[in-house]
């Protein structure tokens, strides 16, 4: 298969899309690391999001926040030379509805960009993110919030290849280099456990159950540690 990075960097498109596009992180890398990239339009259904990318991405030229779902996106058959997912698979409610609107919306011939974590094949300090993503999912999932549990490496390419994409290129990206013990980091993590085991006490019905397993979780931080999940990128073409 072909390089990821070659073919990103040799891509001149004039439209770009970003679907569920949050902060911004996606256009902001986008934008920084490939010249020639066009326009680019982040799609979010989450107001909060729209917020969040607004704030971050004021300085980033000719990028433009819009408010939308995934499945029914308000845009012409055809429309852009790249559109792109990350990390948001596990947050749509209908995955294959949204990649059919995502696929409709490429113009023939043109690409898609799909990075996604999984969950099988870990290091024990990468599943302590699996495991912390997990229960976080349960939690959204309590609150109406559309979380999934992250899928497994197979799954995400048995969704691709449902549509009428053909895979060009695929890379495993891991990030273990770091200490998993890291203070700082370990910090930051124990205010997130802390942070969704307040959103359980706010919550009509109590949870013991969710409530202990963030303490596991917040034991597992100080003994295993935390490294990110390895994720998947693929590059793909629609199908003329």
């Amino acid at each position: 298969m072909a390089d990821i990075e070659s073919l990103l960097r040799d891509m001149t498109p004039s439209r770009v899309l970003d679907v569920a596009t949050g902060a911004g992180n996606m256009a902001r890398h986008l934008r920084s690391q490939y010249p020639g990239m066009g326009a680019i339009i982040g799609l979010d259904a989450s107001i909060a999001g729209l917020d969040r990318s607004r704030k971050s991405l004021d300085t980033v030229e000719d990028y433009h926040a819009l408010c939308g779902d995934a499945g029914t996106m308000p845009f012409s058959n055809d429309t852009f030379d790249l559109v792109c997912i990350s990390n948001s698979l596990h947050h749509l409610a209908d995955i294959h509805g949204a990649l059919t609107d995502m696929v409709r919306v490429i113009r023939p011939g043109a690409w898609f960009l799909c990075t996604e974590m999984y969950r099988d094949g870990q290091t024990e300090a990468q599943m302590t993110h699996v495991l912390m993503h997990q229960w976080w999912a349960k939690i959204d999932m309590l609150r109406d919030v559309t979380h999934h549990r992250t899928f497994t490496r197979s799954a995400i390419t048995e969704i691709l290849g449902r549509s009428s994409l053909e895979i060009s290129g695929m890379e495993d990206n891991a990030y273990t280099d770091g200490d998993p013990l890291d203070p700082e980091l370990t910090e930051k993590l124990r205010g997130a456990v802390d942070h969704y085991q307040e959103v359980l006490k706010t919550m009509e019905e109590p949870n013991p159950d969710l409530m202990q397993e963030g303490e596991e979780l917040r034991e597992r931080l100080n003994r295993v540690g935390f490294h990110p999940a390895t994720s998947l990128t693929v590059l793909c073409r629609k199908i003329v």
